[in-house]
């Protein structure tokens, strides 16, 4: 089942991930291999199988450390980047006053969501 991503307040998307299995086995017949009766397992790779969140394991994100004043500034390093290039696009003032908004509006939404995670994981 595919992923779905829903738009915002005509603003951001948003998707919820699915949980899936990564098959890691390797198939002799793949590299040219032929199996016999008389080939016992000559030993090799180990085949495994991992889970992972489908978004994460497409996109190869890492985790990192970020706490809420990091995220803070980064956030608005960013939006100001974003709010110049709006601009530049010729984008009027009401549209850059309604984005300014919208984005603060959703990073807020988004460090109490961290947060709120973090307190309830580590007591």
């Amino acid at each position: 089942m595919p992923t779905h991503a829903k738009l915002i307040d005509d603003f951001v998307y948003e998707a919820e991930g699915m949980s899936i299995v990564i098959d890691n086995t390797i198939d002799d017949s793949c590299i040219g291999g032929n199996a016999s009766a008389e080939d016992a397992d000559e030993g090799g790779a180990d085949d495994s199988k991992e889970t992972a969140i489908n978004l994460v394991y497409a996109f190869k994100l890492k985790p990192y450390e970020i706490d809420k004043k990091g995220y803070t500034k980064h956030i608005k390093d960013y939006g100001k980047k974003l709010v110049e290039k709006i601009k530049a696009s010729g984008a009027s003032d009401e549209e850059v006053d309604a984005f300014k908004a919208k984005m603060a509006k959703k990073c807020g939404e988004i460090v109490q969501k961290v947060v709120g995670r973090r307190r309830h994981t580590k007591g």
